[in-house]
């Protein structure tokens, strides 16, 4: 440990987890890392994975950890201005779990988070949290239509600025996919353990305790 982070010694833990997208091209490379890790300081490792590579396990291989924890979200195609909702959408879920009960000790992550999907001549131009459909009330300079909003007049949107022309996806969790999702999930494993991605204060207003509490729970019922 380096000088500079001689305190981070002093904190007892007893598991180290490892998030890492792996291709097939450094798979082999990662997994060393990982048994040689293992093997030099002698700790449980965790290592997050993706849905297409529980699906695709065969050829994606497992990482040698003792847990494995399953970032369930991004199941969409965040580029294709068809998409419905790229950050997390049940059904298509559905695709991806066969296999989810052949790994042992397998825990989840799911989101919380929202995004506006900006696109520009058709193209993705960017990714901006925070915002909420208060944000295009303005009817001279948004119209809206569902989840997505055209822009009328350019303007500012949370400190970008946005041209005319320019159009919106609104992409948003709320108590019903996570239900939805859940009662997908737990027909193939029960996690121990489920991460909330993010709790940061203004998450927290649109969920609060009792939901989570809730959403652990619909594991059980």
């Amino acid at each position: 440990i380096s000088e500079q982070h001689q305190d981070l010694s002093q904190i007892p833990f007893k598991e180290i987890q490892f998030d890492c997208d792996w291709t097939m091209k450094t798979k082999e490379k990662y997994f060393l890392f990982l048994k040689t890790f293992k093997e030099k300081n002698n700790i449980n490792l965790s290592a997050t994975i993706r849905l297409h590579q529980v699906k695709y396990r065969n050829k994606t291989g497992v990482p040698p950890v003792d847990r494995f924890i399953l970032m369930c979200y991004n199941t969409g195609d965040v580029k294709d201005q068809n998409e419905t909702n790229s950050i997390l959408n049940p059904e298509e879920i559905k695709k991806y779990t066969q296999g989810l009960s052949t790994y042992s000790k397998l825990d989840l992550a799911l989101p919380l988070f929202s995004w506006a999907v900006l696109y520009r001549n058709n193209k993705l131009i960017k990714l901006i949290r925070n915002v909420n459909t208060t944000d295009f009330e303005d009817k001279t300079k948004f119209k809206v239509y569902g989840n997505k909003v055209e822009v009328l007049s350019s303007t500012y949107l949370n400190g970008y600025y946005l041209y005319q022309g320019d159009n919106i996806r609104i992409e948003n969790i709320n108590e019903e996919i996570i239900l939805k999702t859940v009662s997908i999930l737990k027909k193939h494993f029960i996690p121990s353990e489920i991460i909330y991605y993010h709790l940061d204060s203004k998450i927290i207003q649109e969920f609060n305790y009792e939901q989570l509490e809730k959403f652990n729970q619909s594991f059980l019922d």
